[in-house]
């Protein structure tokens, strides 16, 4: 199990994540025009164990654990899939490899 972060480190961490994950949803949406100006990542859920990142129009694009700063994938619209995470903010890559313009990548 991760480490628990403070709340400074958690959201400096969670804004990390943001924008590297927005940047790859960025790249997947330049090669299509109708996507060019699509809406950005946005903080949703504000819940006490999970922050829900969702991708206005297409739902929830992952869950971020309070606890540990897990990015997990979503299971339903509230809940995540909370076995094996994709990566963690605490990553040196702010967990991004484990997502890609969709979401969570899938376990192989």
């Amino acid at each position: 199990m991760a480490q628990r972060l403070n709340d400074a480190d958690f959201h400096a961490r969670l804004a990390g994540f943001l924008a590297a994950a927005q940047l790859k949803v960025d790249a997947y949406n330049a090669q299509f025009s109708h996507l060019a100006n699509a809406t950005p990542l946005r903080v949703d859920g504000n819940g006490v164990k999970y922050i829900r990142i969702v991708s206005p129009g297409s739902g929830v694009y992952v869950f971020v654990s309070r606890e540990t700063g897990d990015i997990l994938k979503a299971a339903t619209f509230t809940k995540p899939v909370t076995n094996n995470p994709r990566g963690n903010i605490s990553d040196e890559d702010y967990g991004a490899r484990g997502v890609n313009w969709h979401g969570a990548v899938y376990l192989r």
